[in-house]
């Protein structure tokens, strides 16, 4: 064997030299750069954020009316913006005016309230009124969202 050397060789420096001094430097600004974009991005991982939109909310002119009353109160009528289930409940259907306002208060572009009066001619005592009405909400500053409810 003419010559060997170990694979792996460790140099060992004092700490007050210069090379000491530049690992401990490194490790510092490696913890000062992630404290900084920790504090400057709010937190390393969101968790939850909370966000206030007001929707955009339009009527989407399907609405279904249920009336209860008579004078035993087991007396039921029907009316719907759709013509299938008025054909279907034929039987106990009534007229019925609609009209819908929807009101901007603010001219911010979204509706703020929406106003649904209905008007039917029924002869007799109403007890209860179950409505159900379709509306299209839309959320687009966060959140890009369609719902229909």
């Amino acid at each position: 064997l003419v010559y060997q050397e170990p694979l792996r060789v460790k140099y060992y420096a004092k700490w007050h030299s210069f090379p000491a001094l530049f690992r401990v430097g490194n490790l510092l600004s490696v913890i000062a750069v992630a404290l900084v974009t920790t504090y400057v991005t709010g937190s390393m991982w969101v968790k939850t954020r909370v966000s206030y939109e007001q929707p955009d909310v339009v009527f989407d002119s399907k609405l279904m009316m249920v009336l209860e009353g008579g004078e035993t109160g087991e007396d039921v009528w029907f009316w719907s913006t759709l013509p299938n289930l008025n054909r279907a409940f034929e039987s106990s259907f009534v007229s019925t005016d609609l009209s819908v306002t929807q009101e901007d208060y603010n001219f911010d572009g979204k509706v703020d309230t929406v106003r649904i009066k209905l008007r039917s001619s029924v002869g007799a005592a109403i007890r209860g009124v179950k409505i159900l009405a379709q509306f299209d909400y839309k959320l687009r500053e966060r959140v890009h969202m369609n719902m229909k409810t």
